[in-house]
């Protein structure tokens, strides 16, 4: 029997990797750097603890990656860890719009 998630919330990175010179993926777009950083930002206090934050599956949306979802809510795309803050503001804000909670504010 599978164990029961006692998460409020999932959210899925696809960290899809496809292969080949012009081949375009989430995986190639920093997937994994996006993942790190969602996870640090659970550790850290900054997103909720009771969130799951883990690899998902490809999207559809290769070009607009890294892809991310709030499992029933909408896809958000080009979630770059380049600017991480941005990005855990802009997943922040959607585990709000669909598990409830306050809307995050950086410290920007």
């Amino acid at each position: 029997m599978p164990a029961v998630s006692t998460s409020r919330c999932r959210v899925l990175v696809c960290t899809n990797q496809r292969f080949g010179t012009s081949a375009d993926s989430c995986g190639r777009r920093g997937a994994a750097d996006v993942l790190a950083a969602l996870d640090a930002a659970v550790a850290d206090g900054r997103l909720p603890a009771d969130i799951a934050v883990t690899p998902g599956p490809c999207f559809g949306h290769c070009t607009k990656g890294p892809n991310v979802r709030v499992v029933g809510g909408n896809l958000l795309h080009g979630v770059a860890a380049a600017d991480r803050e941005w990005a855990v503001a802009r997943v922040a804000n959607a585990i709000a719009a669909k598990c409830g909670g306050g809307k995050f504010s950086s410290s920007d």
